[in-house]
């Protein structure tokens, strides 16, 4: 899995291959590649029957010629073949539909004029008005609708499947938002420039603009490794059209959505949308259901007003079992085993000799240092060969599909919501134009979860126990003291795995969500010593504001557990008032609002590889699962903490998009002012009690510039490069120890490259390298790892004494103190040599570093885990346009992932002392191939016959099964082989 085998790089390239083939096989009439002459004809693009008036255009020379009078930003009259949604395959070449009436879109709406394929020409990522993405210094992509539809990108996390250097983030459990740009993770998307919480589903989505590196100028606060911005399909003047879609694919998934334009009249469009979709999984119990309706409307005010509406509603609800369960049997670092890591017997295979050595001589001989431990006793040899260590990581091994049964239906999350949106955009001239935006989002949410299900860890009531020291410093066997030469295990070991398990709690959390935007843009454009000018002016306002409701189970009376051992529960119930056991005061009760000891569970090892779960269990119920040690009647869920959060933003920025020397010369520069205030509120109902919780405030101010400059060498080259920088505020969940909220994170990018156009536009694409940095970027660390960070010598307030014991007593887990460094290089081409065949290529190269971490000597210097060196995406489709396959299409998208970086493990001595050594972890590279193969067409030949489209689609086609990196230090494997049949009608 390691390697990238022959056979696959053959298998690969022949999918590249089958394309060309077919195009050549066409003969003359298509040519592949035809280089231009001055009798060439040009094939006009596909372009959507409304276009808006491209931004700043490259002159034409022949366009020049044929208009020396044509002024900047003048619009074009449009000449598609096609409109509102239907697909290419619905029309064919050299029909003709019937005239249309034509209005010109606003500058703040993006143009299709010049989409070709899967190439779109403009962008609404430079500015937030249309403009030509090759004649703006940054770094943009679209995926268009036309890829959308082809590849089925439902899901946000689609799109990495077609784009190079963006990565999942599997670590958001029930979160779909999440993406990893340039090794930086962003938490969050955009829709409409507009911040959004809430799931969604492509059937609403027009297209999706990427823009890279750290640029708050335009998309607000961002990461600095770049951000998605969702655009909505609109209500469309033109002609009625209505759009049903079905599709039916492996794992249970099922979808069914609808999309309705209609024309009430020359001022009036509504767009209505609605979809139902239904998936499964490859693991049991994984299901997800998606219901999403959405309306949408246009109302034209007069020939200078617009006005716009879209309000949707979202419901969801998904159990999400673990993709990965992890090693836990270090327990306090007692075997030697890598905490953490993926619990499967692949892991084995990229463990370097370092690393292997270090598990072996892991404490070796080393005498308890415990008093209450029995004389002599020696940490035993846990490990004392390779085998023992690939004999552990076999043993713990779980089937990805098995995993699942661990959790049954419990790991289970509720969503509804709606999202409203609205525009005014006016035309005051030529020149001045102005766009208010406004949002606002609600939604409630119910989930339920069992922490520490993919945890496994030994048992502490087994074989392998404590023998004294209250803090698990050191377990060893129940069997007394082990001879002085030799402390090894032997055969104890196939004891201590029997009696390995999940220990787990099981808890509630009840959430509200709502939030407000407003964004307001102004543009005014000039002509000023002989160059073109743009202005631009925005407000951005912001308001989140969150309630969180943490719940836990607790055991109601007495009870039997499967030992036979009677437990009491650790309250009682008084008046109304709930006390919980005082073991300081002789078993007392004192009055406290809520308990706060938890029940927990151990699930044996021995029924993990076939657990034979009941499908009906859930812990509500009363059923009980084989092989739990449970009795899931004898408690109920009582509050633990509520959370409040308030974040406010308000932001003004200023911009200018110049152009000067004919169109040769770019230039995009502008200032940002952000004021974010962030409170919080943390009221520990357990300890404290309802209306405890002292209120956080954070308050922070920040400037962000953006400069950039391209320059078009010749007709077809350009060279550009700019420098910007990002804030992140902080969302008022993240604390560190001392309770405080967590600074923003801030972003500086650099970026320099060229852009170029070739073959009379049918070849496009840019190459650009990158520096990015990235301040105070926020990790979770362990309470092992925040004692060192914040040892009791310079941090006392952090520490309290129980029973005569410094212990740890910070607050939250959260670290800021971290920064990074990201470098690198992407390449993007486009090429649509023929209205038949469109082609995209995308490459990352990447490289990270953590320039600063909280100890100086303990990750400074490190590569970001999840880093992954080199992606390639490779993405085609040939269409049929005559002969006797007319109609049929196929298609084919390879990505190719480099090894990741897992971990970098600190070497030690068997003291565990440090040796100043270290050593990477590297996991599977893999390559994906997903294809794809339909037709399209008429019923009738009729000039308003419906028009029908049928599909089949297979991901992950040779069903590659490769354990992943992923950021974090985590791990999963892909996801295995998975097809579709879809169809839609359109009329």
């Amino acid at each position: 899995m390691n390697n990238l085998s022959p056979k696959r790089v053959l298998v690969g390239s022949l999918f590249v291959c089958a394309n060309m083939c077919v195009l050549l096989a066409q003969g003359a009439e298509e040519p592949a590649f035809v280089l231009p002459t001055d009798d060439s004809e040009v094939v006009a693009p596909a372009v959507d029957e409304v276009a808006a008036a491209p931004g700043f255009v490259l002159p034409d020379a022949d366009a020049e010629k044929a208009d020396a009078k044509k002024q900047y930003g003048e619009a074009t009259t449009p000449e598609g073949e096609e409109a509102f949604g239907i697909d290419a395959e619905f029309t064919e070449p050299g029909e003709s539909e019937d005239e249309e009436s034509y209005h010109i879109l606003p500058d703040f709406v993006v143009s299709s004029e010049k989409d070709d394929g899967y190439y779109s020409a403009h962008s609404l990522g430079g500015t937030r008005t249309s403009a030509l993405i090759k004649d703006t210094p940054m770094t943009i992509q679209v995926v268009n609708q036309e890829m959308m539809d082809d590849l089925l990108l439902y899901n946000i996390d689609d799109l990495t499947s077609v784009l190079a250097g963006v990565e999942q983030n599997s670590t958001t459990e029930f979160n779909n938002r999440s993406l990893i740009f340039r090794g930086l993770k962003t938490a969050d998307q955009l829709y409409e420039f507009m911040g959004r919480e809430l799931d969604q589903d492509g059937y609403n989505v027009g297209r999706s603009e990427i823009i890279r590196g750290a640029n708050s100028l335009i998309y607000g606060q961002a990461s600095p490794g770049g951000k998605v911005n969702f655009l909505a399909k609109r209500a469309e003047f033109g002609k009625d059209t209505t759009k049903l879609g079905f599709l039916i694919g492996s794992d249970d998934v099922y979808r069914a959505d609808f999309d309705a334009n209609r024309v009430i009249n020359d001022k009036l469009a509504v767009r209505v949308m609605g979809v139902h979709k239904e998936s499964g999984g490859y693991q049991d119990y994984k299901d997800f259901t998606f219901d999403g309706l959405t309306v949408e409307a246009t109302y034209r005010v007069s020939e200078k007003t617009e006005v716009r509406a879209h309000l949707e509603s979202v419901n969801t609800e998904r159990t999400n079992p673990p993709s990965m369960m992890i090693d836990r049997t270090d327990q306090f670092g007692h075997t030697g085993a890598l905490r953490d890591a993926p619990a499967t017997g692949d892991f084995y295979d990229h463990l370097t000799r370092k690393v292997k050595d270090q598990m072996i001589n892991y404490r070796d001989n080393l005498r308890l240092n415990n008093g209450n431990a029995v004389p002599d006793t020696r940490v035993p040899d846990f490990f004392t060969s390779d085998a023992d260590i690939k004999k552990h990581y076999n043993a713990l091994e779980l089937d990805m599909e098995d995993m699942g049964e661990l959790i049954g239906k419990d790991y289970y999350r509720d969503n509804d919501g709606y999202y409203f949106l609205s525009d005014v955009t006016h035309t005051f001239s030529d020149s001045l134009k102005t766009k208010l935006a406004a949002s606002y989002e609600k939604s409630d949410s119910y989930s339920r979860t069992r922490s520490g299900t993919n945890g496994i860890r030994f048992a502490a009531n087994g074989a392998y126990n404590n023998i004294g020291n209250s803090n698990h410093e050191y377990y060893g066997l129940d069997a007394g003291p082990l001879p002085t030469d030799e402390a090894a295990l032997d055969d104890a070991i196939d004891t201590i795995y029997a009696n390995a398990g999940v220990d787990t709690t099981w808890t509630e959390r009840i959430g509200s969500d709502d939030s407000t935007s407003v964004r307001s843009t102004t543009t005014w454009a000039t002509e000023l010593a002989g160059s073109m000018q743009q202005f631009l002016f925005g407000i951005d306002l912001d308001n989140r504001r969150t309630d969180l409701k943490n719940k836990s189970y607790y055991v109601n009376d007495a009870y039997t557990d499967s030992n036979g051992v009677v437990r009491q529960p650790a309250y009682r119930r008084v008046g109304g008032v709930w006390q919980v056991v005082d073991a300081e005061n002789n078993g007392t009760y004192r009055e406290r609002t809520e308990s706060y000891d938890n029940l927990t569970q151990l699930l044996p090892t021995g029924n993990m590889s076939d657990v034979g779960a009941d499908s009906s269990f859930n812990i509500f119920d009363g059923t009980d699962q084989p092989g739990l040690k449970y009795n899931s009647g004898a408690g109920q869920f009582l509050t633990n903490n509520k959370v409040k959060t308030e974040t406010k933003s308000s932001a003004y920025w200023l911009a200018n998009q110049g152009r000067y020397f004919d169109g040769r010369l770019h230039t995009l520069a502008g200032i940002r002012y952000d004021r974010i205030n962030a409170e919080s509120q943390n009221s520990q109902v357990s300890r404290e009690g309802y209306g405890s919780g002292e209120r956080v405030h954070n308050t922070e101010r920040q400037w962000s510039p953006s400069l950039g400059a391209l320059f078009w060498l010749t007709d077809s080259l350009a060279v550009f490069a700019n420098y910007s920088e990002s804030i992140e505020s902080p969302t008022g969940f993240q604390r560190d120890p001392y309770g405080n909220l967590v600074p923003p994170q801030i972003g500086k990018g650099w970026e320099g490259g060229f852009k170029f156009e070739a073959l009379e536009g049918k070849l496009n694409g840019q190459v650009v390298g990158f520096v990015t940095k990235k301040e105070n970027d926020v990790s979770v660390y362990n309470v092992n790892d925040l004692k060192q960070i914040y040892p009791y010598q310079t941090d006392p307030d952090l520490w309290r004494l129980d029973n005569g014991e410094i212990v740890w007593d910070g607050n939250g887990s959260h670290v800021p103190d971290q920064d990074v460094e990201v470098k690198g290089i992407e390449a993007t081409l486009y090429y649509n040599p023929t209205k038949s065949l469109s082609m995209v290529l995308s490459y990352a190269y990447l490289e990270t570093e953590k320039t600063k971490t909280p100890l100086a000597d303990f990750g400074e210097g490190d590569k970001l885990e999840g880093t992954i060196p080199h992606t390639v995406s490779f993405t085609s489709r040939y269409t049929f346009r005559d002969g006797a396959l007319k109609g049929a299409f196929c298609g084919t998208t390879l990505r190719y992932t480099d090894s990741g970086l897992y971990d970098t493990i600190y070497l030690t001595n068997p003291d565990q002392s440090r040796t100043g050594d270290k050593s990477e972890i590297w996991l599977d590279d893999s390559l994906i191939t997903t294809v794809f193969v339909g037709y399209g067409g008429k019923i009738g030949k009729a000039k308003n016959a419906m028009g029908y489209r049928v599909q089949f689609t297979c991901r992950n086609i040779f069903d590659e099964q490769d354990l992943l990196a992923t950021s974090g230090g985590g791990a999963r494997y892909t996801t295995p082989r998975a097809y579709a049949l879809s169809a839609a009608l359109t009329f």
